[in-house]
């Protein structure tokens, strides 16, 4: 039990890490009138900003050398590894000797995308392609029709307004968000010279609403005539604060709802269904619990701090009032040989404690800007926050910029409703909205995906719906387009939620 433990527990961290960075790409939703003329069309270009992304990283490009930077892994070398821990636990009469063969082996996976003590690459890693001008200039991308998220979106967005005024930026989301607020303004710079015109409509998906925001902190915001937060960590994100912190914790009922949302094999949800029923899943949570408490910090700042804890663009995610217990918890007393990193991480952070400030400023000074979240799919359960809606990736109340949530599988407490107004909570008293920065201009999709934007869905309809607006969008304006809209995964509407 302890050595399977110590596995799960440097499986954690990547798991807290990587959720933004696995996007759904290449299914093909229906096609249904590909050549009609658009509904909305305010004139001016899009620009869109892609989220976390692993696939297109490769080390040493257009060299002898080049590779993946995201080591492959094979069943058996997984197996090697266990086999492997197991010895070295047995040999050594050492749970730690077992942790740090996982640990070596993880870190392995993750080697090339480390940053050194000044937060910047070690290795000489890079987009495979990148989009430094108009989709007219990459046909071979909107070729095939279909796709996914931020394809499903371009791809769309370049046969509903031409790829002329479709602009794509994909960026390295390791560094500093500061540094790729460069690259965006740059585009944007293009996409209005280009065009002849002052103002671009911008779209960011995920980890783009962190780059979007030191984008407008650094450059202003008034070349964005509509700005649109998708399944945006614009407000940082759980996930990750709490594996940066060591905020780790297995729970029962998160554990038996999200299997229960991702297990397709009837066999193996009865049994773990007979674990519940009968508490022996409680009790294994204690014993998983405890041992994380006595061995998390051996883990993650022995193990991982190196790698993972090294990257500029994670700790941009991180939730501002946590910084020094994350500092202390990652480097300890090892600060001084990441000073150079820590200082970045200290100035991302005050750009993130001053968002509502900038994002507020950036409305006020007549950006029309929309939040878009998902909710009702159940987060990876392994860290405190866990149990919130969210959409499988990231939490429901931060993507949409402070509301108020229960537990997947609960509501709002008796006592939050008997003080509510309900003037903003979904119809399943499951969110309050409320408590938003923008309520008005907040949507919450229920069983909506993380970046939903399948190849001419419903959803993409909405996106341009916001996107070209000539004023605020409001969640009053349009009766198929309510603050709570019943979704799925193929990205269409079904109604208001019920």
């Amino acid at each position: 039990m302890k050595k399977i433990t110590a596995i799960l527990l440097v499986f954690t961290m990547l798991v807290g890490c990587l959720p933004l960075a696995f996007a759904e790409e290449g299914i093909t939703a229906p096609i249904e009138n590909e050549n009609a003329e658009p509904l909305y069309d305010n004139g001016l270009p899009l620009v869109i900003l892609a989220g976390m992304e692993f696939a297109g990283l490769v080390k040493d490009k257009g060299l002898e050398t080049e590779e993946n930077a995201l080591g492959s892994v094979e069943t058996s070398d997984i197996v090697k590894m266990i086999f492997k821990t197991i010895w070295a636990v047995i040999s050594k009469f050492s749970i730690n000797a077992g942790i740090d063969v996982v640990t070596e082996f993880v870190s392995g996976m993750f080697k090339y995308l480390a940053c050194d003590g000044n937060g910047d690459s070690i290795y000489n890693v890079e987009f495979r392609e990148y989009y430094d001008k108009s989709m007219a200039h990459y046909p071979e991308y909107y070729a095939h029709k279909g796709g996914a998220n931020e394809t499903g979106i371009v791809r769309d967005a370049v046969d509903t307004y031409g790829p002329e005024r479709v602009y794509y930026i994909r960026y390295d989301w390791r560094l500093d968000p500061r540094e790729t607020a460069v690259f965006v303004n740059q585009m944007v710079e293009l996409a209005k010279s280009e065009h002849n015109v002052d103002q671009v409509n911008f779209v960011c998906c995920s980890m783009g609403g962190v780059v979007a925001l030191n984008y407008i902190n650094t450059y202003g915001s008034a070349s964005l005539k509509n700005l649109v937060f998708n399944s945006s960590a614009v407000y940082g994100t759980h996930v990750l604060t709490d594996c940066f912190t060591g905020n780790i914790v297995f729970d029962a009922d998160v554990i038996y709802r999200y299997c229960e949302f991702k297990l397709d094999n009837p066999s193996l949800m009865g049994l773990i269904r007979l674990c519940y029923k009968t508490k022996l899943l409680d009790v294994l949570c204690k014993v998983v619990n405890k041992f994380t408490e006595n061995h998390k910090e051996y883990i993650f700042t022995t193990g991982l701090a190196d790698t993972l804890g090294t990257i500029p663009g994670y700790w941009a995610l991180l939730q501002p009032d946590k910084l020094d217990e994350a500092k202390n918890f990652l480097f300890g007393d090892k600060q001084e040989e990441y000073a150079g990193l820590i200082e970045k991480i200290i100035a991302l952070n005050e750009i993130n404690s001053n968002r509502e400030e900038i994002l507020l400023n950036a409305q006020a000074n007549g950006t029309n800007m929309s939040f878009i979240a998902c909710y009702n799919r159940p987060n990876v359960p392994v860290y405190a926050h866990a149990g919130l809606h969210g959409d499988d990736t990231l939490e429901t109340d931060l993507m949409a910029g402070g509301a108020t949530v229960s537990n997947i599988g609960e509501t709002l407490s008796s006592e939050y409703l008997a003080e509510c107004d309900g003037k903003y909570l979904s119809p399943d008293k499951d969110i309050d909205c409320s408590t938003c920065l923008m309520p008005d201009y907040t949507w919450c999709i229920k069983d909506g995906r993380h970046v939903a934007g399948r190849y001419k869905s419903d959803f993409n309809q909405f996106l341009w719906w916001l996107m070209m607006a000539e004023e605020q969008r409001t969640i009053y304006d349009k009766e198929e387009y309510p603050q709570y809209i019943q979704g799925g995964t193929d990205d269409n509407f079904y109604g208001k939620v019920k």
